[in-house]
């Protein structure tokens, strides 16, 4: 059941008011003290999943990273390290292929080093979804070597295999999951005859299949990499597929694949509440231009009550890409727009500003929230929430 909100100005005054305060000392180091008190009630079981989007490494990003023979994309995640550390899983889209010898490129064929699996891990990301158009982009060698390193690293993954297709399962506070993930195809380039599990391709029997074979799950997650490039609206067949989708027994629909947000939508279906958002955009990119370098981080808070879990609370962290030019390298950062101005250590000009200013507006009117709040330091939106 929803509960509803009527926010008045005063109470978004007071929110600010009171981040503003929290950040009014000086501070060399940049670092949100990031506590989820969501965790803390202690009548129900609670679990937070955090997700985002794209995860892709341009050549400008791959020119940024390296100094000297050494890679590293740690300065990227910089700033929100404490919001990745705080929920139980951050899952994200990898939209690149790692390996450990070199041939590095960005588009149209990723190839990244491993070094950003670590950074990753190190940052917080607990889980890599890995299926998507760019997975066959260093050839099938591309695609095992990306789940060796993965592995090497500790972060569970699930798209793409070495051996049998299998959904990931993973549990937290009594609540447990399971994950699977599609891609609509592999820009063309073919999966070898023989390796067609290396992949998972959406084939709607195949999901459904795939569905019902979730046994002692309560919570089914499908990441689809589907729709249609730089558009803000869903397709057809996306909404159709998510709906059969949901009459199969997902309970959350991920999606991944068009760079830019698209909307986010709580369905009942036999009397349960599901949630899907259509694409989530782009987490990190070199991409520019109209709503390509925002998006959110997306909350989804479950709860279990008598043996039932369901979607407790759905919110979101807006987050820009701050695209900065140093000498002949192109700097990128993920910001969490409402700390910007707590960011000491940046000089934000007055074209980041406009930028942050409109990438936010953008993302709130596509996400219409009914409240606020304040998370340990983190002012995040709330789109629906559980009346216990």
């Amino acid at each position: 059941m929803k509960k509803l909100y009527i926010v008045g100005s005063a109470l978004i005054i007071f929110c600010w008011l009171f981040v503003i305060w929290i950040y009014s000392g000086d501070s060399e180091t940049y670092h949100i003290d990031y506590v989820d008190h969501s965790k803390n009630a202690a009548q129900y079981e609670k679990t937070k999943i955090s997700f985002v989007g794209d995860i892709m490494v341009h050549k400008g990003q791959l020119e940024a990273a390296k100094k000297g023979e050494i890679y590293s994309f740690s300065k990227t995640y910089k700033y929100i390290e404490d919001i990745m550390k705080s929920p139980d899983y951050f899952i994200g889209n990898l939209e690149t292929t790692l390996n450990s010898y070199g041939n590095y490129t960005g588009y149209p064929r990723f190839r990244t080093p491993e070094v950003l699996a670590k950074d990753l891990k190190e940052k917080g990301l607990d889980i890599l979804v890995t299926a998507n158009n760019h997975s066959m982009d260093n050839n099938i060698e591309g695609v095992y070597e990306t789940i060796d390193i993965l592995d090497k690293y500790d972060i569970r993954h699930t798209g793409t295999f070495k051996k049998e297709t299998s959904y990931l399962k993973f549990e937290k506070n009594g609540i447990r999951f399971g994950m699977s993930n599609y891609t609509y195809g592999t820009n063309g380039i073919p999966i070898p005859k023989g390796k067609e599990n290396a992949v998972n391709l959406i084939e709607e029997k195949r999901i459904l299949k795939e569905l019902k074979s979730m046994k002692a799950v309560d919570v089914k997650i499908v990441y689809l990499h589907f729709g249609d490039e730089y558009q803000i609206k869903p397709n057809d067949y996306q909404r159709e597929l998510v709906d059969k989708l949901f009459e199969g027994g997902a309970d959350v629909i991920i999606g991944s694949h068009p760079h830019v947000n698209q909307p986010m939508e709580i369905k009942e279906v036999n009397g349960k509440q599901k949630f899907v958002i259509y694409s989530l955009g782009n987490f990190v990119s070199s991409q520019r231009g109209e709503y390509k370098d925002r998006s959110i981080i997306l909350n989804l808070e479950f709860i279990k009550k008598e043996n039932r879990v369901s979607i407790d609370r759905v919110s979101y962290i807006p987050i820009w890409n701050r695209y900065r030019k140093v000498g002949e390298k192109n700097i990128i950062t993920i910001i969490p727009i409402d700390l910007a101005f707590a960011i000491s250590e940046i000089s934000f000009s007055d074209k980041d500003n406009a930028l942050m200013e409109k990438a936010k507006k953008d993302l709130l009117e596509m996400y219409p929230y009914v409240e606020t709040y304040i998370n340990g330091e983190i002012l995040e939106y709330i789109v629906y929430e559980e009346i216990h």
